[in-house]
């Protein structure tokens, strides 16, 4: 889900006509270094799941689901 709006906004970006909610979202979502990716994804992570985001790395890992 994270994906697509990124590609949607980016696309918005290049060609125009982007609405002022879309200009908000280019700041948060476009203009941001990996780290903070990651870091909104184990946000999102906690949000959805209601577990401590290190906890899950650790089964991720413990269950080989990780290149890490």
């Amino acid at each position: 889900m994270f994906a697509a709006e990124k590609e949607r906004l980016s696309q918005l970006r290049s060609r125009g006509g982007a609405s002022p909610e879309d200009h908000i979202k280019m700041s948060k979502i476009l203009d941001v270094t990996n780290e903070e990716i990651l870091e909104l994804q184990k946000d999102l992570l906690f949000v959805e799941s209601g577990e401590d985001v290190e906890d899950l790395f650790l089964a991720f890992k413990h269950y080989q689901l990780t290149n890490n």
